[in-house]
């Protein structure tokens, strides 16, 4: 009875549903080429990430290396313009001593011709054209009368002695000071130019450094490009190669034979009759691995996208992992309403919300008539 009735079912799905048998074999090398073109996609679409996390990181560092360079430029000329200034001051400064040396020299002469006025202020000529000192001319006195006139004339011959002296010092003093503030001057504009120099060689050097960078960043920033570019261009083929095998599977279901080959070895590694797996097959697909309904459920068990996820089901039109997927969610029913056999269906139709809403089968005629169906067909086999 059981092989007539898999014979019958095998011959119902080929006329009814339009099953084109194909080799299990190749069935299963194109799912299983799928499953494997999807993890490398995931893999890629990570790789992208990565490589465009990396590409936006060199985009920084390149804008960063950049603005560096910009301040450095910046400071550069800021400090070559400083030096230039500090260039034309020193100049004018040596310009300066140099006048006041100068000067100087020429302060110097006047100072000697000044103190040898002085010295010849203290020295008499007599009649007879002899030098004599002005202490003789003094003591040569023949009166007393003629001594106090004698010293009168020696008295003003020292003030204006002691004046040219004095204005001869004056004028050496205010020289020392000029000669002194501008040495001064010039010492302190050298330190400061030396200091300019040292600081504009600094800033060349960071300015080298800089371009290095900037020219490094470029790099890595083409570099992190050419990378997007080629994850890219692998993510477009293997997307493309997905979908060509996708339309395959779409094109393309697998034997009877081979779906309860699956049906028998899946439902003894998980513990259920498979019996009753064939039963909602058949209710919810046919059989077809190709099916999807107008709500959008995919495969032999017809798992909707949010549901084959949280079963961890990649691609639904996998037979096997389509199967497994249903497998478990029934087992998970069963055992969320204790067996209850009748229940577990209706919330594999309805849902479970929907079951322990109305306690039991919910009034809906879609499921009302799945539950009879799929009870029926597993009552048949059996």
């Amino acid at each position: 009875m059981r092989n007539f009735r898999r014979i019958a079912i095998a011959v119902l799905c080929t006329t009814v549903f339009g099953l084109v048998p194909m080799a299990a074999a190749s069935s299963t090398s194109t799912s299983g080429r799928l499953t494997t073109l999807q993890s490398e996609q995931k893999a890629t679409e990570a790789k992208l990430a990565a490589a465009q996390k990396q590409y936006t990181a060199a985009v920084n560092a390149y804008g960063a290396a950049q603005h560096e360079l910009a301040v450095v430029n910046a400071e550069l000329n800021a400090s070559a313009q400083r030096l230039q200034t500090l260039d034309t001051e020193v100049a004018a400064a040596k310009g300066q001593l140099a006048t006041l040396e100068t000067q100087l020299a020429a302060a110097k002469v006047v100072v000697q011709n000044d103190q040898q006025q002085a010295n010849s202020a203290l020295v008499m000529v007599d009649e007879n054209g002899f030098s004599v000192s002005v202490l003789s001319v003094v003591f040569g006195a023949t009166s007393f009368s003629d001594f106090l006139t004698r010293l009168d004339m020696l008295q003003q011959v020292w003030v204006m002695t002691n004046q040219l002296l004095q204005k001869a010092q004056n004028a050496q003093d205010q020289v020392n000071a000029l000669t002194e503030q501008q040495s001064s001057e010039v010492a302190h504009l050298t330190s400061l130019q030396n200091q300019a120099a040292a600081e504009v060689t600094t800033l060349h050097n960071q300015q080298i450094q800089a371009n290095g960078y900037v020219r490094d960043e470029e790099q890595a920033q083409a570099a992190a490009s050419a990378v997007v570019v080629n994850v890219e261009g692998s993510l477009q083929s293997l997307t493309a190669e997905i979908n060509k095998l996708i339309q395959e599977i779409e094109d393309n279901s697998i034997p009877w034979s081979q779906v309860l080959s699956d049906i028998n070895a899946l439902a003894q590694q998980y513990g259920i009759d498979p019996l009753l797996v064939e039963a909602v097959v058949l209710q919810e697909s046919g059989g077809d691995s190709k099916a999807k309904s107008s709500a959008g459920a995919v495969g032999l068990m017809q798992l909707m996208p949010g549901t084959a996820a949280e079963l961890g089901v990649t691609n639904s039109y996998d037979p096997v992992q389509n199967l497994t997927g249903g497998i478990t969610y029934l087992l998970e029913l069963l055992h969320e309403f204790n067996g209850n056999l009748t229940d577990a269906l209706a919330a594999y139709n309805a849902g479970s919300y929907a079951v322990k809403e109305y306690g039991g089968v919910p009034p809906y005629t879609q499921t009302e008539n799945y539950v009879r169906d799929v009870e029926s067909l597993y009552a048949e086999g059996r």
